[in-house]
Protein backbone atom coordinates (compact mmCIF):
# COMPACT_ATOMS: atom_id res chain seq x y z
CA UNK A 1 0.00 0.00 0.00
CA UNK A 2 1.57 3.38 -0.92
CA UNK A 3 1.73 5.66 1.76
CA UNK A 4 -0.51 9.05 2.08
CA UNK A 5 0.64 12.71 3.25
CA UNK A 6 -1.80 14.85 4.80
CA UNK A 7 -1.26 18.37 5.52
CA UNK A 8 -1.37 20.01 8.91
CA UNK A 9 -0.73 18.73 12.58
CA UNK A 10 -0.88 15.33 10.92
CA UNK A 11 1.27 15.75 7.89
CA UNK A 12 3.76 12.80 7.41
CA UNK A 13 1.45 9.85 8.57
CA UNK A 14 0.88 6.97 7.04
CA UNK A 15 -2.78 6.48 7.40
CA UNK A 16 -2.80 3.15 5.74
CA UNK A 17 -0.55 1.81 8.67
CA UNK A 18 -4.04 2.33 10.78
CA UNK A 19 -5.46 -0.68 9.12
CA UNK A 20 -2.49 -3.34 10.45
CA UNK A 21 -1.28 -1.70 14.34
CA UNK A 22 -2.90 -1.76 17.13
CA UNK A 23 -2.06 1.31 18.90
CA UNK A 24 -1.07 4.59 17.56
CA UNK A 25 -2.04 8.16 18.26
CA UNK A 26 -2.21 10.91 15.84
CA UNK A 27 -3.03 14.62 15.30
CA UNK A 28 -5.94 15.28 13.50
CA UNK A 29 -5.70 13.29 10.43
CA UNK A 30 -7.70 14.44 7.40
CA UNK A 31 -10.87 13.39 6.37
CA UNK A 32 -9.47 13.52 2.28
CA UNK A 33 -6.24 11.42 3.17
CA UNK A 34 -8.46 8.92 4.83
CA UNK A 35 -10.77 9.13 1.13
CA UNK A 36 -7.76 8.08 -0.58
CA UNK A 37 -7.12 4.71 0.72
CA UNK A 38 -8.16 2.08 -2.07
CA UNK A 39 -10.25 -0.09 -1.25
CA UNK A 40 -8.76 -3.67 -2.41
CA UNK A 41 -5.18 -2.78 0.01
CA UNK A 42 -7.70 -1.86 2.80
CA UNK A 43 -9.53 -5.04 2.61
CA UNK A 44 -6.48 -7.19 2.63
CA UNK A 45 -5.15 -5.10 5.81
CA UNK A 46 -8.46 -6.69 7.28
CA UNK A 47 -7.54 -10.18 6.72
CA UNK A 48 -4.43 -9.12 8.46
CA UNK A 49 -6.06 -7.79 11.28
CA UNK A 50 -8.47 -10.71 11.33
CA UNK A 51 -5.75 -12.85 11.44
CA UNK A 52 -4.07 -11.24 14.03
CA UNK A 53 -7.09 -11.07 16.62
CA UNK A 54 -7.67 -15.10 16.18
CA UNK A 55 -4.05 -15.32 17.01
CA UNK A 56 -4.32 -13.34 20.04
CA UNK A 57 -7.48 -15.23 20.82
CA UNK A 58 -5.68 -18.27 20.64
CA UNK A 59 -2.59 -17.26 22.73
CA UNK A 60 -5.67 -15.96 25.71
CA UNK A 61 -7.23 -19.20 25.42
CA UNK A 62 -4.08 -21.34 25.84
CA UNK A 63 -2.86 -19.00 28.88
CA UNK A 64 -5.88 -19.48 30.81
CA UNK A 65 -6.11 -23.24 30.13
CA UNK A 66 -3.08 -23.80 32.12
CA UNK A 67 -4.34 -21.29 34.98
CA UNK A 68 -7.54 -23.41 34.94
CA UNK A 69 -7.48 -25.20 38.53
CA UNK A 70 -9.02 -28.52 36.62
CA UNK A 71 -5.87 -28.85 33.95
CA UNK A 72 -3.97 -29.26 36.98
CA UNK A 73 -6.40 -31.22 38.84
CA UNK A 74 -5.97 -33.77 35.85
CA UNK A 75 -4.22 -37.19 37.21
CA UNK A 76 -3.21 -40.42 35.39
CA UNK A 77 -2.30 -44.00 36.49
CA UNK A 78 -0.24 -46.17 35.96
CA UNK A 79 -0.01 -50.19 36.67
CA UNK A 80 3.22 -52.55 36.62
CA UNK A 81 1.31 -55.14 35.39
CA UNK A 82 -1.57 -53.62 32.37
CA UNK A 83 -2.57 -57.28 30.84
CA UNK A 84 -3.68 -58.01 34.76
CA UNK A 85 -4.81 -55.03 36.02
CA UNK A 86 -5.43 -51.42 34.09
CA UNK A 87 -6.37 -48.35 35.22
CA UNK A 88 -7.98 -44.84 34.56
CA UNK A 89 -8.02 -41.88 37.30
CA UNK A 90 -9.66 -38.45 36.58
CA UNK A 91 -9.41 -35.05 38.57
CA UNK A 92 -11.37 -36.16 42.21
CA UNK A 93 -8.63 -39.07 42.59
CA UNK A 94 -5.68 -38.36 44.99
CA UNK A 95 -2.47 -39.36 44.06
CA UNK A 96 -0.99 -42.76 45.63
CA UNK A 97 -0.41 -46.08 45.09
CA UNK A 98 -2.71 -49.01 44.95
CA UNK A 99 -1.98 -52.68 45.67
CA UNK A 100 -4.81 -55.12 43.56
CA UNK A 101 -5.01 -58.75 43.93
CA UNK A 102 -7.42 -59.85 41.54
CA UNK A 103 -8.84 -63.59 42.43
CA UNK A 104 -11.88 -64.35 39.90
CA UNK A 105 -13.07 -62.53 36.75
CA UNK A 106 -16.97 -61.81 36.23
CA UNK A 107 -18.40 -64.28 33.78
CA UNK A 108 -21.61 -65.18 32.32
CA UNK A 109 -23.09 -68.43 32.46
CA UNK A 110 -23.30 -70.62 29.33
CA UNK A 111 -25.15 -73.96 28.99
CA UNK A 112 -24.63 -76.39 25.47
CA UNK A 113 -28.03 -78.55 24.64
CA UNK A 114 -27.52 -82.18 23.85
CA UNK A 115 -26.36 -83.39 20.42
CA UNK A 116 -28.96 -82.79 17.38
CA UNK A 117 -28.89 -83.87 13.97
CA UNK A 118 -27.88 -81.18 12.35
CA UNK A 119 -29.49 -76.75 12.40
CA UNK A 120 -32.11 -77.69 10.29
CA UNK A 121 -33.49 -80.46 13.18
CA UNK A 122 -37.32 -80.01 14.08
CA UNK A 123 -38.09 -79.35 17.28
CA UNK A 124 -41.49 -79.91 18.82
CA UNK A 125 -44.08 -77.38 19.43
CA UNK A 126 -44.56 -74.98 22.39
CA UNK A 127 -42.51 -72.41 24.40
CA UNK A 128 -39.53 -71.81 26.27
CA UNK A 129 -39.63 -69.60 29.55
CA UNK A 130 -35.96 -67.90 29.94
CA UNK A 131 -35.99 -66.09 33.62
CA UNK A 132 -32.38 -64.06 34.32
CA UNK A 133 -31.40 -64.59 38.13
CA UNK A 134 -29.41 -65.87 40.44
CA UNK A 135 -28.92 -69.17 42.18
CA UNK A 136 -27.56 -69.31 46.09
CA UNK A 137 -24.28 -71.06 47.33
CA UNK A 138 -25.94 -74.07 48.47
CA UNK A 139 -27.81 -74.47 44.90
CA UNK A 140 -31.01 -74.79 46.32
CA UNK A 141 -32.97 -71.85 45.67
CA UNK A 142 -32.90 -69.67 42.59
CA UNK A 143 -33.94 -65.78 43.10
CA UNK A 144 -34.99 -63.69 39.83
CA UNK A 145 -33.02 -60.69 38.81
CA UNK A 146 -35.60 -57.80 39.16
CA UNK A 147 -33.84 -55.78 35.93
CA UNK A 148 -35.36 -58.62 33.93
CA UNK A 149 -38.80 -59.82 33.73
CA UNK A 150 -39.61 -63.83 32.51
CA UNK A 151 -39.82 -64.03 29.25
CA UNK A 152 -41.50 -66.36 26.82
CA UNK A 153 -39.90 -67.58 23.31
CA UNK A 154 -43.03 -69.11 21.30
CA UNK A 155 -41.58 -71.99 18.83
CA UNK A 156 -44.54 -72.04 15.90
CA UNK A 157 -44.82 -74.96 12.87
CA UNK A 158 -42.43 -72.32 11.00
CA UNK A 159 -39.68 -71.23 13.57
CA UNK A 160 -39.24 -74.66 15.71
CA UNK A 161 -36.12 -76.07 14.02
CA UNK A 162 -33.04 -75.87 15.91
CA UNK A 163 -31.90 -72.98 13.93
CA UNK A 164 -35.42 -70.84 14.06
CA UNK A 165 -35.27 -71.43 17.55
CA UNK A 166 -31.46 -69.72 17.62
CA UNK A 167 -33.18 -66.87 15.60
CA UNK A 168 -36.13 -66.17 18.00
CA UNK A 169 -34.43 -66.32 21.19
CA UNK A 170 -31.74 -63.75 20.17
CA UNK A 171 -34.76 -61.32 18.59
CA UNK A 172 -36.30 -61.51 21.60
CA UNK A 173 -34.34 -59.53 23.80
CA UNK A 174 -34.56 -61.66 27.04
CA UNK A 175 -30.89 -61.14 28.18
CA UNK A 176 -29.55 -63.95 26.40
CA UNK A 177 -27.72 -64.86 23.16
CA UNK A 178 -28.23 -68.09 21.36
CA UNK A 179 -25.75 -69.60 18.88
CA UNK A 180 -25.88 -73.32 17.31
CA UNK A 181 -22.43 -75.24 17.25
CA UNK A 182 -21.68 -77.82 15.20
CA UNK A 183 -19.45 -80.41 14.51
CA UNK A 184 -18.78 -84.06 12.94
CA UNK A 185 -21.10 -85.21 15.92
CA UNK A 186 -24.24 -83.01 15.05
CA UNK A 187 -25.01 -79.42 16.65
CA UNK A 188 -26.17 -78.12 19.77
CA UNK A 189 -28.06 -75.12 21.14
CA UNK A 190 -25.38 -72.73 23.22
CA UNK A 191 -27.28 -70.23 25.03
CA UNK A 192 -25.14 -67.41 26.82
CA UNK A 193 -25.79 -64.34 29.62
CA UNK A 194 -25.45 -61.12 27.83
CA UNK A 195 -24.07 -59.65 30.70
CA UNK A 196 -21.31 -60.92 33.62
CA UNK A 197 -22.03 -60.98 37.44
CA UNK A 198 -23.99 -63.26 39.69
CA UNK A 199 -27.32 -61.43 39.18
CA UNK A 200 -27.63 -62.60 35.65
CA UNK A 201 -27.19 -66.44 35.25
CA UNK A 202 -30.97 -67.86 33.85
CA UNK A 203 -32.42 -71.14 33.65
CA UNK A 204 -35.18 -72.45 30.73
CA UNK A 205 -38.22 -74.18 31.04
CA UNK A 206 -40.56 -75.51 28.47
CA UNK A 207 -44.17 -76.22 27.78
CA UNK A 208 -46.18 -77.66 25.25
CA UNK A 209 -49.46 -76.07 23.29
CA UNK A 210 -52.25 -75.81 24.79
CA UNK A 211 -50.12 -76.14 28.45
CA UNK A 212 -49.95 -79.43 27.54
CA UNK A 213 -46.28 -81.04 28.56
CA UNK A 214 -43.22 -80.43 26.46
CA UNK A 215 -42.09 -82.87 23.91
CA UNK A 216 -38.70 -84.46 25.15
CA UNK A 217 -36.72 -82.85 21.98
CA UNK A 218 -38.41 -79.43 23.48
CA UNK A 219 -37.55 -80.37 26.99
CA UNK A 220 -34.43 -81.35 26.76
CA UNK A 221 -33.85 -77.24 25.57
CA UNK A 222 -34.63 -76.74 29.76
CA UNK A 223 -31.93 -75.81 32.14
CA UNK A 224 -32.71 -75.49 35.84
CA UNK A 225 -29.06 -74.60 37.68
CA UNK A 226 -30.40 -76.56 40.39
CA UNK A 227 -31.33 -79.66 39.12
CA UNK A 228 -28.14 -82.39 38.77
CA UNK A 229 -29.22 -84.20 36.02
CA UNK A 230 -30.79 -82.91 32.46
CA UNK A 231 -29.75 -83.05 28.74
CA UNK A 232 -28.46 -79.67 28.72
CA UNK A 233 -25.73 -78.64 30.63
CA UNK A 234 -23.70 -75.55 32.11
CA UNK A 235 -20.75 -75.19 30.69
CA UNK A 236 -19.71 -71.75 32.91
CA UNK A 237 -21.67 -70.14 35.91
CA UNK A 238 -22.40 -66.56 36.39
CA UNK A 239 -20.31 -64.85 38.70
CA UNK A 240 -19.00 -61.71 40.32
CA UNK A 241 -15.45 -60.42 39.82
CA UNK A 242 -13.32 -60.32 43.25
CA UNK A 243 -10.55 -58.39 44.13
CA UNK A 244 -8.65 -56.83 47.15
CA UNK A 245 -7.71 -53.26 47.11
CA UNK A 246 -5.44 -52.17 49.31
CA UNK A 247 -6.20 -55.61 51.29
CA UNK A 248 -9.92 -54.67 51.13
CA UNK A 249 -12.08 -57.36 49.67
CA UNK A 250 -14.24 -55.79 46.33
CA UNK A 251 -16.77 -57.40 44.13
CA UNK A 252 -18.05 -56.59 40.75
CA UNK A 253 -20.74 -57.98 38.83
CA UNK A 254 -18.42 -56.68 35.66
CA UNK A 255 -14.52 -56.74 35.54
CA UNK A 256 -14.44 -52.73 35.92
CA UNK A 257 -13.89 -52.26 39.73
CA UNK A 258 -15.32 -47.88 40.05
CA UNK A 259 -16.12 -47.66 43.61
CA UNK A 260 -13.27 -48.78 46.09
CA UNK A 261 -11.05 -45.47 44.85
CA UNK A 262 -12.44 -42.13 44.57
CA UNK A 263 -11.91 -41.19 40.95
CA UNK A 264 -9.70 -44.51 39.98
CA UNK A 265 -11.23 -47.25 37.73
CA UNK A 266 -9.83 -50.73 37.31
CA UNK A 267 -10.05 -53.03 34.72
CA UNK A 268 -9.39 -56.81 35.84
CA UNK A 269 -7.69 -58.61 32.92
CA UNK A 270 -6.75 -61.98 34.37
CA UNK A 271 -6.63 -63.69 38.20
CA UNK A 272 -3.24 -62.81 40.06
CA UNK A 273 -0.55 -64.49 41.77
CA UNK A 274 0.47 -61.51 43.85
CA UNK A 275 -0.41 -57.66 44.17
CA UNK A 276 -0.41 -55.50 41.30
CA UNK A 277 0.99 -51.72 42.08
CA UNK A 278 -1.11 -48.90 40.41
CA UNK A 279 -0.09 -45.72 41.11
CA UNK A 280 -2.17 -42.36 41.12
CA UNK A 281 0.01 -38.82 39.66
CA UNK A 282 -0.52 -35.71 38.11
CA UNK A 283 -1.14 -36.08 34.47
CA UNK A 284 2.31 -34.19 33.30
CA UNK A 285 1.69 -35.44 29.81
CA UNK A 286 -1.24 -33.64 29.52
CA UNK A 287 -0.05 -30.83 31.62
CA UNK A 288 3.16 -30.21 28.66
CA UNK A 289 1.03 -30.81 25.97
CA UNK A 290 -1.07 -27.71 27.09
CA UNK A 291 2.61 -26.01 27.73
CA UNK A 292 3.34 -26.74 24.16
CA UNK A 293 -0.21 -25.58 22.57
CA UNK A 294 0.79 -21.95 24.69
CA UNK A 295 4.16 -21.81 22.97
CA UNK A 296 3.12 -21.93 19.66
CA UNK A 297 0.24 -19.77 20.00
CA UNK A 298 2.82 -17.33 21.49
CA UNK A 299 5.54 -17.64 18.52
CA UNK A 300 2.59 -17.46 16.07
CA UNK A 301 2.07 -13.77 17.39
CA UNK A 302 5.68 -13.36 17.67
CA UNK A 303 5.87 -13.90 13.87
CA UNK A 304 2.60 -11.21 13.27
CA UNK A 305 4.92 -8.74 14.99
CA UNK A 306 2.42 -8.50 17.97
CA UNK A 307 4.61 -10.43 20.55
CA UNK A 308 2.55 -10.31 23.64
CA UNK A 309 4.00 -9.34 27.01
CA UNK A 310 4.87 -12.21 29.44
CA UNK A 311 7.43 -12.63 32.60
CA UNK A 312 10.22 -13.69 30.67
CA UNK A 313 12.91 -14.59 33.60
CA UNK A 314 9.97 -16.84 35.29
CA UNK A 315 9.17 -18.83 32.08
CA UNK A 316 13.13 -19.14 31.96
CA UNK A 317 13.01 -20.31 35.01
CA UNK A 318 10.94 -23.29 34.59
CA UNK A 319 12.33 -24.20 31.61
CA UNK A 320 11.32 -21.87 28.35
CA UNK A 321 13.21 -19.62 26.96
CA UNK A 322 13.04 -16.70 24.22
CA UNK A 323 15.28 -17.50 21.42
CA UNK A 324 17.28 -15.22 19.32
CA UNK A 325 13.81 -14.19 17.53
CA UNK A 326 12.14 -13.69 20.80
CA UNK A 327 10.16 -17.32 19.95
CA UNK A 328 9.82 -19.18 22.94
CA UNK A 329 11.93 -22.70 23.27
CA UNK A 330 10.87 -25.50 25.74
CA UNK A 331 13.54 -27.19 28.17
CA UNK A 332 11.64 -30.22 28.49
CA UNK A 333 14.42 -31.46 30.96
CA UNK A 334 14.04 -28.39 32.81
CA UNK A 335 10.36 -27.96 33.01
CA UNK A 336 9.91 -32.01 34.01
CA UNK A 337 12.20 -30.91 36.84
CA UNK A 338 9.76 -27.98 37.84
CA UNK A 339 6.56 -30.02 37.04
CA UNK A 340 7.99 -32.82 38.91
CA UNK A 341 9.19 -30.58 42.13
CA UNK A 342 7.60 -27.12 41.93
CA UNK A 343 4.21 -27.70 40.28
CA UNK A 344 2.79 -24.92 42.57
CA UNK A 345 5.61 -22.45 40.84
CA UNK A 346 4.69 -23.39 37.74
CA UNK A 347 1.09 -22.64 37.46
CA UNK A 348 1.98 -19.47 39.44
CA UNK A 349 3.97 -18.30 36.25
CA UNK A 350 1.08 -19.43 34.16
CA UNK A 351 -1.56 -17.47 36.45
CA UNK A 352 0.49 -14.21 35.91
CA UNK A 353 1.09 -14.52 32.26
CA UNK A 354 -2.85 -15.13 31.80
CA UNK A 355 -3.57 -12.06 34.07
CA UNK A 356 -1.16 -10.42 31.10
CA UNK A 357 -2.74 -11.82 28.11
CA UNK A 358 -6.18 -10.82 29.36
CA UNK A 359 -5.11 -7.47 30.30
CA UNK A 360 -3.61 -7.32 26.58
CA UNK A 361 -7.26 -9.05 25.17
CA UNK A 362 -9.17 -6.02 27.14
CA UNK A 363 -8.15 -3.18 24.95
CA UNK A 364 -10.72 -2.11 22.42
CA UNK A 365 -10.22 -4.25 19.48
CA UNK A 366 -10.27 -2.29 15.74
CA UNK A 367 -13.87 -1.63 14.56
CA UNK A 368 -15.05 -4.51 11.63
CA UNK A 369 -15.65 -3.44 8.13
CA UNK A 370 -18.83 -4.79 6.68
CA UNK A 371 -19.08 -5.95 2.94
CA UNK A 372 -20.61 -3.26 1.69
CA UNK A 373 -19.11 -0.35 3.93
CA UNK A 374 -16.84 1.68 1.74
CA UNK A 375 -12.87 2.14 2.13
CA UNK A 376 -13.28 5.59 2.68
CA UNK A 377 -16.00 5.43 5.71
CA UNK A 378 -14.03 2.06 7.18
CA UNK A 379 -11.09 4.65 7.17
CA UNK A 380 -12.67 7.52 8.63
CA UNK A 381 -14.00 5.47 11.47
CA UNK A 382 -10.57 4.18 12.37
CA UNK A 383 -9.18 8.05 12.66
CA UNK A 384 -11.89 8.50 14.84
CA UNK A 385 -11.20 6.07 17.20
CA UNK A 386 -7.28 6.29 17.17
CA UNK A 387 -8.48 10.39 17.67
CA UNK A 388 -10.25 9.14 20.63
CA UNK A 389 -8.10 7.02 22.47
CA UNK A 390 -5.49 10.29 21.92
CA UNK A 391 -8.06 12.61 23.42
CA UNK A 392 -8.71 10.21 26.23
CA UNK A 393 -4.77 9.61 26.85
CA UNK A 394 -4.24 13.74 26.85
CA UNK A 395 -7.15 13.76 29.33
CA UNK A 396 -5.29 11.18 31.51
CA UNK A 397 -2.08 13.50 31.96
Amino acid sequence: MASISVSGTGSGIDVSSFVTQPTLTVDKPSVEAARAIPAEPVQTNLSSQGKLQSAQSTYVSAAQNLADETSWANTVAQSSQPSAVSASSDSTAAAGNYSVEVNSLATAQATTSASFSGVGTVIGLGTLHIELGSINSSQTAFATNPNWPKSDVRLGPHDNSLEKIRDKINAAGVGVVASVISDATGSRLVLRSTSTGADNGFKVSASGEDGKPASPDLAALGFDPMQAQQSTVQTQAAGDAKAKVNGVDVQSPTNTISNAVQGVSFKLGKVTDGPVNVSVGQDQDALKKSINQFTQSYNELNALGQPPTVPSQRLADIGIEQDERGDLKVDSTRLDKALAKQPEKVRDVFAETTELASAAKAKPPSPERSSDQPAASYAQKLLDQYKSLESSETAAH
